[in-house]
């Protein structure tokens, strides 16, 4: 019998609850829940009817994990920007909060903000991200987006306003990152920087940098009350940000003592002296910055150990610039001030440092990062090998 409308169709899904497609053509899936200590019937809405069987299944799940179902109207804009971020950017550093703030109101919203949060599918994630590609953006920058919306929505998930986190790595194909080695420096070019170095006024930091491998943050957070030259031994326990306060490692493995050699400790020694030559010769117009640090009550007036001639905190930029000008004496090609951290990890791995000692001075959370993201195979190293594997076989003459 026909009266010119669309059947219906009943489909069981999973034993529990239906799916029915209605007049107007739209599916609806329904299942029981308990709410309010009873049980009542809740119908859910989708265009297909395989859309329609997923939101009852996600909905079952819900259930059974005693989590109340996915509902309501809230866009993912609105989720992201009035109910996850206030509450996780004072967990997040400086630097974090700025890339994650970045990545939302640049990134995410834009695309999937109008869209709401109980119906975001891994289809929709994958589109943004080939969008951000699309227009130009970083495979860096879009694993960066998709971090911060798997940790968005684990939280969306816990609090039970969807019914799975659709940011899943089993669900979503990032783009890989370039394979290309990051920029460092090889003994000899070491040597030659070390040898343009001489005399600088921040030759204890460029040394300190290539043969202990700080990071930025902390060599221009380092005061004088963590270097103890008759020991040679400098502790991390802060990095500097952006806004000229200080702040905690950003793991526990980077809070270490590093030893350091007999040279760097003569160019310590000297920079110290400098330093205090300086601030006798600026009189009344040295300024040393009260430095707080962030989420405590400590405050620390000036002692930073790398400082303009001024005695304020040494800016990022004039800093990078510094290191450019030195590579230039050096006859050398330019790479980021980072490099310097890549090759302290080198030349550990050179000098046949156990990587869980090169580990334990980095800073790093584990050894294999070590060895995999910071130590760089040079063409000695490849010819030793020839040489070594020739030696075995009998080869040689």
């Amino acid at each position: 019998m026909t009266d010119g409308s669309t059947p219906r169709r009943r489909v069981r899904a999973n034993g529990e609850g239906t799916v029915t497609r209605r007049k107007d053509g739209r599916w609806e899936a329904r299942l029981f829940v308990r709410q309010d200590g009873r049980w009542v019937r809740r119908a859910l809405y989708a265009k297909t009817t395989a859309e329609a069987s997923r939101k009852l299944r996600e909905a079952l799940q819900s259930r059974e994990k005693g989590l109340p179902m996915p509902k309501g109207s809230t866009t993912v804009a609105a989720f992201l920007e009035d109910e996850w971020w206030p509450g996780v950017a004072p967990s997040l550093r400086p630097g974090s909060q700025r890339r994650y703030h970045q990545a939302v109101t640049d990134y995410i919203v834009p695309t999937l903000g109008k869209r709401r949060l109980v119906d975001l599918q891994p289809e929709h994630l994958q589109a943004l991200y080939g969008h951000l590609l699309t227009e130009g953006k970083s495979p860096a920058t879009v694993r960066l987006a998709h971090a911060v919306l798997h940790r968005a929505l684990s939280r969306a998930l816990s609090w039970g306003k969807v019914g799975r986190n659709v940011a899943d790595a089993s669900l979503i194909d990032l783009p890989r990152l370039p394979g290309r080695e990051a920029a460092h420096l090889d003994a000899g070019e070491v040597r030659l920087v070390l040898e343009s170095a001489r005399g600088d006024r921040l030759e204890a930091l460029w040394l300190l940098a290539l043969t202990a491998g700080l990071r930025r943050g902390e060599l221009l957070a380092l005061r004088w009350d963590a270097v103890d030259l008759d020991s040679a031994v400098v502790e991390v326990h802060y990095t500097l940000q952006p806004d000229g306060s200080l702040a905690e490692p950003k793991s526990s493995s980077s809070r270490r003592a590093v030893p350091i050699a007999a040279a760097v400790v003569s160019a310590m020694r000297s920079h110290k002296a400098r330093q205090a030559a300086e601030r006798l010769e600026a009189g009344d117009q040295w300024q040393e910055f009260r430095l707080p640090v962030a989420g405590t009550k400590i405050v620390f007036e000036g002692g930073l150990v790398f400082t303009t001639p001024l005695g304020r905190s040494l800016p990022t930029t004039p800093l990078a610039s510094a290191w450019a000008a030195l590579l230039r004496r050096a006859g050398l090609p330019p790479i980021p001030f980072h490099g310097t951290r890549h090759t302290a990890a080198s030349l550990l791995a050179d000098a046949g440092v156990h990587p869980k000692v090169a580990q334990a001075r980095l800073g790093h959370a584990t050894s294999a990062m070590t060895l995999e993201r910071y130590t760089h195979v040079g063409e000695a190293q490849r010819r030793g090998a020839a040489e070594d594997v020739e030696r075995l076989l009998g080869l040689g003459g």
